[in-house]
């Protein structure tokens, strides 16, 4: 089976009280923190991992490209995902042959 999954290390217990996924604008979490997300690759992936976000609420679009430390069936890209802008935002990811989507609110956050 091939899939993405992303670990959300940036998320602090003020951020578990939403109902919905929520990531800081660029690059930043609240007091400091900075929006790192693991990505683990299962299935044909490659050296590297694409991020598109497109915003679905107003116009607005952002794309990164991250190196991965591994190579092979379970590839893993730690990576500091830098929305511009608040909105909502759809995060397609890409790695090979294998892909994967989340959508986030993104909001300035502030600890």
């Amino acid at each position: 089976m091939s899939s993405v999954t992303g670990s959300l290390f940036y998320y602090t217990p003020a951020l578990r009280r939403h109902t919905h996924a929520i990531i800081g604008t660029r690059g930043q979490a609240e007091s400091g923190v900075v929006t790192k997300i693991l990505w683990w690759v299962q299935g044909k992936g490659s050296p590297t991992l694409t991020i598109v976000g497109n915003r679905t609420d107003g116009a607005g679009s952002f794309s990164q490209t991250i190196t991965g430390p591994t190579l092979g069936d379970n590839t893993t890209f730690p990576s500091l995902v830098k929305v511009p802008a608040p909105g909502c935002w759809a995060l397609a990811i890409h790695s090979g042959s294998t892909s994967g989507s989340i959508t986030f609110r993104a909001s300035r956050l502030r600890g």
